[in-house]
């Protein structure tokens, strides 16, 4: 079955875990695969730019907004002959629904998330979910990286359990070669912000939003704090909330326990500045972040929140139950009086981690359901034959 594609990937939000899954799983099809990219212009766009280049694709940017977005896939569609849109998340697959149907491409949805309740509520979240629904079953396939997040879709879209749109999972892999050792070839970063190597270094690399829980972190180190305990919590964040999340520090007289630092293209140099990282995440869809610690060999702390729990199975990884920040604490505490066991354990698992979670293997099975779903729309549009 040949994998020759010219895929056309469109990113509303090409941020954090969205722009690293496409740089894992486009990461080896060089060969087989031409690639463009139709996204907005963001704070990481310097960073997109890098990874297209690292890719081989071509980059379009356009003015924010669903609707230069569309016009932008559009323009695509009707100048160049693409074999699949690969539409990353929701308001990816509904901004390029029409140009795909009009275009007769089609389009395959990769979840990234769920219908946040906070995001559909009232009256105008009742209509863009009714819409949402309505193009999702209309999709030509859609890939969910966790059984958790795909459950979770059929059960806030109604008639989705049904056969249509066609459907697959397949757990998100990494580029673990870059992740192998970097504790030792990447340190310094440490010594750089002036912490001591006595100190120990709690980690929280990602967006400040509400679904990765920086307020749950807040709380577990303000008790720890009442304790007296010793630490420093490295967060290299970016997002909408990091003015109000450093304003919450500052309130609570908790400013000297965090340096805060800006977005890091390359995680690998705050993975060998931390003991260990944290994840007190509400949901995530897998956990790309939290694998690159395992392949890194850093210990992690991370909440048995959806997705998280299933990317995390037998592995060393602590587990506590999401919306507890006693329990995070807790496992803070267990990971400061255990440093060098949990140490030497993280770092005994990095190898099967880095077997387990290789990008090779899940690009390797999205392209044949990729290409069982271009098989399946020529098979429909080709006319049917009627008996003489």
């Amino acid at each position: 079955m040949t994998r020759d594609m010219n895929i056309l990937i469109v990113a509303r939000w090409p941020l954090g875990g969205i722009r690293t899954y496409i740089r894992y799983t486009y990461g080896h099809v060089s060969e087989t695969c031409r690639i463009t990219i139709v996204a907005p212009e963001t704070h990481e766009l310097q960073a997109l730019r890098q990874d297209a280049a690292r890719l081989g694709a071509r980059l379009v940017t356009c003015g924010d907004g669903c609707a230069r977005i569309a016009k932008a896939v559009h323009t695509e569609l009707r100048r160049t002959s693409y074999s699949i849109v690969h539409s990353q998340g929701f308001i990816s697959a509904a901004t390029s629904y029409p140009a795909c149907r009009l275009a007769g491409v089609p389009n395959v949805l990769t979840l990234h998330g769920i219908l946040e309740e906070r995001l559909l509520s009232g009256w105008k979240g009742s209509m863009k979910r009714a819409a949402l629904s309505s193009i999702v079953r209309r999709l030509d396939g859609i890939h969910a990286v966790s059984n958790d997040i795909l459950k979770n879709v059929e059960n806030d879209i109604p008639g989705l359990r049904q056969n249509h749109p066609p459907r697959t999972v397949i757990e998100n892999g990494i580029d673990t070669a870059w992740f192998a050792g970097c504790r030792l070839t990447h340190a310094g970063l440490r010594h750089e912000l002036g912490i001591a190597d006595h100190e120990f270094v709690f980690g929280f690399l990602g967006r400040m939003m509400p679904q990765k829980g920086f307020d749950i972190l807040v709380d577990a180190a303000g008790m720890l704090a009442a304790e007296n305990r010793r630490f420093r919590i490295l967060a290299a964040a970016s997002g909408d909330y990091v003015r109000e999340s450093c304003e919450e520090i500052r309130c609570r007289e908790l400013y000297d326990l965090f340096t805060i630092i800006p977005f890091q293209a390359d995680p690998r140099r705050v993975y060998a500045a931390v003991d260990t990282l944290v994840m007190p995440s509400r949901w995530e869809a897998w956990g790309l972040v939290a694998v690159e610690a395992l392949c890194s060999g850093t210990p992690l702390i991370a909440s048995s929140c959806l997705g998280l729990r299933e990317s995390l199975a037998n592995t060393p990884a602590m587990m506590v139950p999401p919306e507890n920040p006693q329990a995070l604490a807790d496992a803070m505490r267990a990971a400061m009086d255990t440093r060098r066991d949990t140490s030497a354990r993280s770092q005994a698992f990095a190898a099967e981690a880095c077997a387990r979670f290789d990008s090779r293997k899940s690009t390797n099975r999205l392209l044949e359901f990729m290409n069982t779903v271009i098989a399946n729309q020529r098979n429909a549009s080709r006319p049917k034959r009627t008996a003489a």
